[in-house]
């Protein structure tokens, strides 16, 4: 690996390792397309691209990961926690076989637009009259129809405290069809390196951060539970998952 006198990677490194972030998305897009026209195409052949597509990324990223407890597997249930950086979606497809309903605005970004696109990440409009009831509608029909698990960002957003208060609409889906919920938390050091907030534009952060040796990466799995009072329970987890920032 080719590294500057201030130690992070070198330029001809990271063109490298941008080159091979986008032929793993198109290689896994395809693969993806492929299977879907396949009857013969399983849900656990899907999860393994899954789990091979986000490995692959943190390993591009330079991500050293630490993982704490362990994902549900046998049966499907929403993934609650903290939303940091679009490093959240790679690392959690790495380490569970998983979904995501996120903001449209993702499905165009480049890189990981189109592979969330093509590996069933659900897009919903959350400035839209009925967000809410889209995202219900289509975490219902993913667990239900398809077998799958699905994570919800209860803060709506990236961020790096958790200063604002989750909303608790996943919590209330969860009890509303008694799906059981699996909370976990996460953090990234550098942490600020690592986020995806404010005026960050997706090209320069993540050629910013590939300048990194490394980056240490912390997800914790708390065992799954299920929702008795949506409005206290989604306090309860939200605490819990936000002291992971705490110092």
């Amino acid at each position: 690996m080719l590294l500057t006198a201030q130690g992070g990677t070198g330029t001809l490194d990271r063109l490298r390792r941008m080159r091979r972030i986008f032929t793993t998305a198109w290689q896994t897009t395809d693969k993806l397309k492929a299977g879907a026209k396949n009857p013969r195409f399983t849900h656990e052949e899907m999860n393994g691209l899954l789990s091979s597509w986000g490995n692959g990324i943190l390993d591009l990223m330079n991500l050293d990961v630490t993982v704490v407890g362990t994902p549900e597997k046998s049966t499907p249930h929403i993934f609650v926690g903290n939303h940091i950086s679009y490093l959240d979606i790679p690392l959690l497809m790495a380490k569970a076989p998983v979904v995501f309903v996120a903001k449209k605005q993702i499905g165009q970004w480049p890189i990981f637009g189109t592979a969330c696109r093509n590996m069933g990440v659900a897009f919903v409009d959350r400035d839209a009259k009925d967000s809410r009831g889209a995202v219900a509608y289509a975490v219902a029909k993913t667990i239900r129809d398809r077998k799958q698990s699905v994570v919800l960002f209860p803060s709506g957003t990236t961020c790096i405290d958790e200063r604002k208060h989750w909303r608790w609409g996943a919590f209330k889906i969860a009890q509303l069809y008694g799906i059981p919920i699996q909370p976990f938390r996460l953090r990234f050091t550098p942490l600020r390196t690592a986020a995806y907030i404010d005026d960050d534009t997706f090209a320069p952060h993540l050629w910013r951060l590939m300048r990194e040796k490394r980056i240490e990466t912390y997800l914790e799995f708390h065992p799954p539970v299920m929702v008795t009072d949506p409005e206290q329970d989604c306090d309860k987890w939200y605490h819990w998952s936000r002291a992971a920032l705490i110092p």
